[in-house]
């Protein structure tokens, strides 16, 4: 009994992993979804104008290719039935196929593909011996694919983002290319190219499994509101009464952008301008050229000078000066008493005296020639005491 419900509980386990599983494997491929129509080119083939065959639906083909058909020989087929074959018999073609699809603008697209070229030039025995077929690669043949990220259909177009080209002429061999571009419209294009340097009795290529799947979504919008641009700074300052050069801030511009125009560092608009940030307002006055120093008088010592003014000598005619003499004679005469004692006599001694008295006097009328009244009585009392 315990061994039976142990056993339908594993049943239950298994099975709701494989249902897991299955998730899992149904959701990448959801995911991956392929773009584009008939990519495996096993739908009909209509006829088209320029070519003969056919040409697979849903596809397009451009160039100089001669035949368009369906090919379903096993080791020329990637995955049954069919592969799509381009052929140009006895001549040098270049050309594909091309699809317009729509898609998600901004997203990120991958076409795939797989490729095969045979290029031959034995008529007799079509490059094949008894044990495999191979190309003649002196054809030059190469092939390559691109996406068109605007959807248009020119394969020349300077739009179309192309893959390297490759050379796959293995036997039975079809060898896969992809490319990825970003779509710039509402909708892509996918191109097969083909191109060879030599001319050959046979020009086969075989594309086949083709896919174009997104691998990335859109770049998300920019919801952030858009950051103003700083208006540009032309310099254009004024001189203030004061010496001071100012600009006058007009609407948009920033402190920084004043600075570059100016020369002038940011700290030092900030120190001129009594700013601890950046913040400035329309119509403001920012200093960017300090006003020049006043210039101070040093201080000077103050030296007490002096100034003694000499009284001139008055005036005096001849008239005057023999006047003075007249007066100061007789003041002579008396100091020779007042000396003395008694007049002066005729002896020796007396004549000593005199001759002292006259010198006396002539000092005495010399000091009042020079200084004047008072002078001369200032001497006459020094000489006297």
């Amino acid at each position: 009994m315990h061994d039976r419900n142990r056993r339908h509980r594993y049943r239950v386990v298994w099975v709701i992993g494989a249902l897991l599983a299955g998730l899992l494997a149904v959701v990448p491929a959801q995911a991956q979804s392929n773009l584009l129509q008939n990519p495996g080119f096993d739908g009909a083939y209509t006829g088209r104008g320029g070519i003969s065959g056919g040409v697979p639906e849903s596809w397009n083909a451009w160039g100089s290719f001669q035949n368009s058909d369906h090919e379903n020989l096993g080791v020329l087929v990637h995955s049954a039935p069919y592969s799509w074959r381009l052929r140009t018999e006895s001549g040098l073609p270049t050309g594909g196929g091309y699809q317009t699809v729509s898609v998600q603008n901004g997203a990120t697209y991958r076409f795939s593909i797989y490729a095969l070229i045979w290029t031959c030039n034995d008529e007799q025995y079509q490059c094949r011996d008894t044990t495999h077929t191979f190309s003649d690669t002196s054809s030059g043949g190469r092939l390559r694919i691109g996406i068109d990220p605007t959807g248009g259909t020119d394969p020349y177009s300077g739009n179309v983002r192309w893959s390297g080209f490759a050379s796959p002429f293995d036997w039975g061999t079809m060898t896969p290319l992809s490319v990825e571009a970003t779509a710039t419209a509402g909708q892509i294009t996918v191109f097969t190219y083909y191109t060879a340097d030599v001319s050959m009795r046979w020009h086969d290529v075989f594309w086949d499994d083709a896919s174009l799947v997104a691998v990335s979504g859109p770049a998300p919008a920019n919801t952030s509101a858009p950051q103003p641009t700083a208006a540009p700074v032309v310099p254009n300052a004024q001189t203030r009464a004061d010496g001071a050069q100012v600009h006058i801030v007009q609407s948009g511009q920033t402190l920084w952008a004043i600075s570059l125009a100016y020369d002038v560092p940011l700290a030092t608009l900030r120190s001129l301008n009594n700013l601890s940030g950046s913040t400035i307002y329309v119509g403001q006055e920012i200093i960017v050229k300090a006003a020049p120093a006043t210039a101070v008088p040093a201080a000077t010592a103050t030296s007490a000078v002096i100034y003694v003014t000499a009284t001139p000598p008055p005036t005096t005619t001849p008239a005057t000066q023999v006047a003075q003499a007249q007066t100061v004679q007789p003041l002579a005469t008396q100091a020779l008493v007042d000396v003395t004692g008694d007049q002066p006599s005729g002896d020796d001694d007396g004549g000593t005296r005199t001759v002292v008295l006259v010198a006396a006097a002539i000092i005495v009328l010399g000091a009042v020639a020079a200084t004047g009244g008072l002078a001369g009585y200032l001497a006459f009392k020094i000489f006297r005491a």
